[in-house]
């Protein structure tokens, strides 16, 4: 849980320096190795931090609906 936690705060990170999703995977993939998340999951929280989600929590309703 804490592990998937820092990779969405990174991904956030990533969003805030106008990484594209193309350029977010291969840095969390060396970053995090095989304890990564999957590229559709990156791509999911990738796209919802670029449309202003701020939130990093898994509890949130988007992640419930999607």
């Amino acid at each position: 849980m804490q592990r998937s936690l820092e990779q969405r705060m990174a991904i956030k990170f990533c969003v805030k320096l106008e990484k594209s999703t193309a350029e977010t995977i291969p840095m969390l993939k060396k970053a995090f190795g095989v304890d990564c998340l999957s590229d559709r999951q990156i791509f999911r929280w990738h796209k919802a931090f670029a449309e202003r989600r701020m939130s990093t929590s898994t509890n949130d309703e988007f992640v419930a609906l999607h």
